[in-house]
């Protein structure tokens, strides 16, 4: 099945700040394959930038474990930092 190469872990999705499905892709598929997408600074000022990690972070729908996983864990380990 599909979802079996996302739980298997070699693919990773980014989400975008906003977006109201996260909280039931990350149980769905796993929390460990989604990270916070940057193409910083392609589209974004610096402020903006971290405007929308703050707002991000802020969100009341994700739990803060989640959050760092999406904006600091998973990128982590999907770039071997």
């Amino acid at each position: 099945m599909p979802s079996e190469y996302f739980t298997a872990g070699n693919i990773y999705v980014g989400c975008e700040a906003a977006e109201k499905s996260l909280p039931w892709v990350a149980q769905f598929l796993g929390a460990d394959h989604i990270a916070f997408p940057t193409a910083f600074p392609h589209t974004f000022t610096f402020e903006r930038f971290v405007e929308e990690v703050r707002g991000f972070i802020e969100r009341k729908d994700l739990p803060p474990d989640l959050s760092r996983k999406i904006l600091w864990d998973n990128p982590k380990r999907l770039y071997g930092i």
